[in-house]
């Protein structure tokens, strides 16, 4: 699982992946949330760029309450959130969390877009 988390390099700044997708069991799915947010945590305020990709997650009530408390939790040391693979309920989602957190939850439909808008 923890290949699923760590820095990747976009035109020499690093952004840290959070690859929830095609993950079915809440298990796993807060463990990736839960890597993330120690390594986020431990880095300074406003100063990640974080990907997150959704393909075909499944999720839960419990699962969207873990992500709830970890974005909220992670606000203060994130500068921008890129979400990829997101269906259209996630897209509502999405936009709930962004209001409870206070912190931009921005979707893209490929990577390559997310990176880019990352690291503008």
């Amino acid at each position: 699982m923890g290949e699923r988390v760590g820095f990747i390099e976009h035109k020499g700044k690093l952004i840290l992946s959070e690859d929830l997708s095609h993950l079915d069991r809440d298990e796993d799915s807060i463990y990736v949330l839960r890597n993330a947010q120690r390594i986020i945590q431990a880095l300074p305020p406003k100063s990640v760029l974080v990907l997150v990709d959704l393909t075909n997650l499944h999720y839960t009530p419990n699962l969207l309450q873990v992500a709830i408390d970890v974005v909220k939790s992670d606000s203060l040391h994130v500068a921008a959130t890129a979400v990829v693979g997101a269906t259209s309920f996630q897209n509502i989602v999405i936009k709930a969390f962004s209001t409870l957190a206070r912190r931009e939850l921005v979707t893209f439909s490929s990577r390559e877009e997310a990176m880019e808008w990352l690291v503008q």
